[in-house]
């Protein structure tokens, strides 16, 4: 992947780059593709084969729970697509792949107070535009809606790509996203946890 052409997409391999710019957008293309396919091969290894069991949730119904696990193996196919467009790419890029010129530049207060409100801004993006994330569903007024099953799922896939048990994560360092979450949405999120590390 080098060029995106639709919607608000980026250009990201524009030719009026630096060298070490294009190799460090390089460099978080290929981040990106490899968390998304880290995303699916959780899918794959915890979920997919859960389709064949009879399970007793008390969370969701059998039907309800395989029915979210098809859907959401189509959210997995686009998960975190709109790190590519114009208001994610370059302030994640910048925070975690900055080229020696953009480390110098942010040593100035300005500059790195700058980069800071960007990414901000970047990752409000992301959550308003990711069901996946817990954020979502924090309504304008302050009320926390219930997560759909298939985004849970995708949620757990995107936490289990990064390899650790996401038990003790979650137990110890979720606390932002267990916040944001409404108390059904933590029990179905704490049961499945459950059932995926005793089903292995």
């Amino acid at each position: 992947m080098g060029i995106i052409l639709e919607g608000n997409f980026i250009n990201i391999m524009s030719s009026d780059n630096s060298l070490e710019r294009n190799e460090k957008e390089s460099q978080y293309i290929d981040y990106i593709e490899t968390h998304r396919e880290n995303v699916k091969d959780a899918y794959y290894e915890y979920f997919e084969w859960l389709k064949n069991e009879e399970l007793d949730l008390k969370s969701c119904s059998n039907e309800e729970f395989k029915e979210a696990l098809n859907s959401c193996l189509d959210n997995i196919e686009i998960h975190d697509e709109s790190k590519y467009s114009d208001a994610e790419f370059t302030p994640y890029r910048e925070k975690f792949y900055p080229t020696e010129d953009e480390k110098v530049l942010f040593q100035n207060a300005e500059y790195e107070t700058q980069r800071q409100e960007n990414f901000l801004a970047a990752w409000i993006h992301h959550y308003k535009n990711n069901p996946h994330h817990p954020e979502y569903w924090i309504q304008e007024n302050g009320d926390i809606l219930d997560m759909e099953l298939r985004y849970i799922i995708e949620m757990l896939c995107d936490w289990l790509s990064f390899g650790d048990d996401i038990r003790v994560w979650y137990q110890n360092k979720a606390k932002d996203q267990k916040k944001a979450m409404t108390i059904r949405t933590r029990e179905i999120v704490e049961e499945l946890m459950d059932l995926i590390y005793t089903k292995q």
